[in-house]
């Protein structure tokens, strides 16, 4: 944009210059159209390598972003794996130990039928028991008797 205006300007300043008869006019007039233009080059020179340096550096402090943010990243993923790593062993201890308390809880049902089975058993054991030592009794006092 500002290359067309120095275009223009140095096209106007010839234009002008052929209307002065006056040849040191004339030089007067290059010499100081040259300089303007010198001058806003060299402005626009400056100006470029400035906004490049800009850019530069912002450039450069997008890739250190990108670096830090892909570290980060990449530490976030190995935690992650190590969190489903430790999950997974959790869920595993939890499906045994539902295993192991279904078989606990299915032996104490079992444990619980067998002692209620030999409390009958005892019970029956000792009603026969007593009748045998009643037997047994009778059998004694029959064989003094006897005797």
């Amino acid at each position: 944009m500002k290359l067309n205006y120095i275009k223009k300007y140095a096209f106007v300043h010839l234009f002008y210059l052929m209307k002065f008869k006056d040849a040191e006019e004339k030089s007067r007039m290059l010499r100081k159209a040259s300089v303007v233009g010198y001058q806003e080059e060299d402005d626009l020179i400056l100006q470029t390598t400035n906004t490049e340096m800009l850019l530069k550096d912002r450039i450069h402090d997008l890739e250190m972003d990108v670096r830090n943010i892909k570290n980060r990243h990449d530490r976030q993923m190995e935690e992650n794996d190590k969190l489903v790593q430790q999950l997974t062993e959790k869920e595993t201890l939890i499906n045994s130990l539902d295993n192991q308390r279904r078989d606990l809880k299915a032996e104490v049902k079992t444990l619980k039928n067998k002692e209620t089975q030999m409390i009958g058993d005892n019970s029956d054991l000792a009603e026969e028991n007593l009748c045998l030592q009643k037997q047994i009794l009778h059998l004694k006092k029959a064989q003094v008797h006897f005797i």
